[in-house]
């Protein structure tokens, strides 16, 4: 069923085939630097920065995760009407 804020939204659901993120990682997964590779594979700023993105443009940006499947990303954005 299509709920109120559906109806004002746009949604885009990325799910890739990784190997999910684990429950005690999930609420990290947009803070600045967080990340789970070595060094010099990554700084651990590209989510935190597509949140800000996203946030800037009145919308959001989540993940769900089945751990040992796979994780999806969802941005909403509002739907902006011309006048």
């Amino acid at each position: 069923m299509e709920s109120e804020a559906d109806k004002h939204h746009v949604y885009l659901h990325i799910t890739d085939n990784g190997s999910g993120i684990s429950p005690d990682q999930i609420d990290d997964t947009f803070h600045p630097f967080f990340t789970t590779k070595s060094a010099h594979n990554g700084t651990g700023l590209g989510l935190s920065v597509s949140l800000g993105i996203a946030e800037s443009h009145g919308g959001t940006l989540t993940v769900t995760s089945d751990i040992g499947k796979e994780s999806t990303f969802t941005l909403a954005l509002p739907i902006w009407k011309r006048m």
